[in-house]
């Protein structure tokens, strides 16, 4: 199990360092990264804290801006909830299912959260609209990008614990 952690941890290392090369808007890790590891480490505590140090880690190299940090904040926590779910159940199908549902959520919960504090748009139920309207090139980008970075996580994951024998499963 310990090997596996570790395993998982430099996975999610791995990860994060793609965010900090050139990339197209909103295709990150950042998203897979929060699934894989609510789903593949044991320790609850540890499947939140890693992912969250990852995002603010990157965060500080890349930048920090104001309070509204907290917002994509709160949707990887939702989407390191989501993960759990696939602790039992972690084939294609489901990750697939489980990406696109949390890549989904987060942009729902993102352009709301950050849509009323600001005068971009009014405030009504036509100017959330446009403001999901205007997101969803982001969002193509986001779900593209959780799709690649969930599939090379879980795979590599699935990969290196059938083949190398110090990751494998003991009975």
């Amino acid at each position: 199990m310990k090997n596996r952690f570790i395993l998982a941890s430099i996975l999610i290392l791995v990860a994060t360092a793609f965010r900090l090369i050139a990339h197209l808007p909103n295709f990150t890790p950042l998203g897979a990264i929060a699934l894989f590891s609510g789903a593949m480490i044991a320790n609850r505590f540890l499947a939140i804290l890693i992912p969250f140090l990852a995002l603010f880690i990157s965060d500080l190299y890349i930048g920090l801006y104001g309070y509204e940090m907290i917002v994509p904040y709160i949707g990887f926590g939702l989407t390191i909830l989501m993960g759990f779910f696939l602790r039992k159940k972690a084939g294609i199908v489901h990750v697939f299912g489980t990406t696109m549902i949390s890549s989904l959520v987060f942009f729902l919960f993102t352009n709301f959260a950050l849509f009323y504090p600001t005068t971009l748009y009014p405030h009504s139920v036509d100017g959330i609209i446009s403001s999901y309207l205007a997101g969803i090139p982001f969002l193509k980008n986001a779900i593209l990008g959780d799709l690649f970075y969930a599939s090379a996580l879980f795979g590599s994951y699935y990969l290196i614990t059938i083949n190398v024998p110090m990751f494998k499963k003991t009975a």
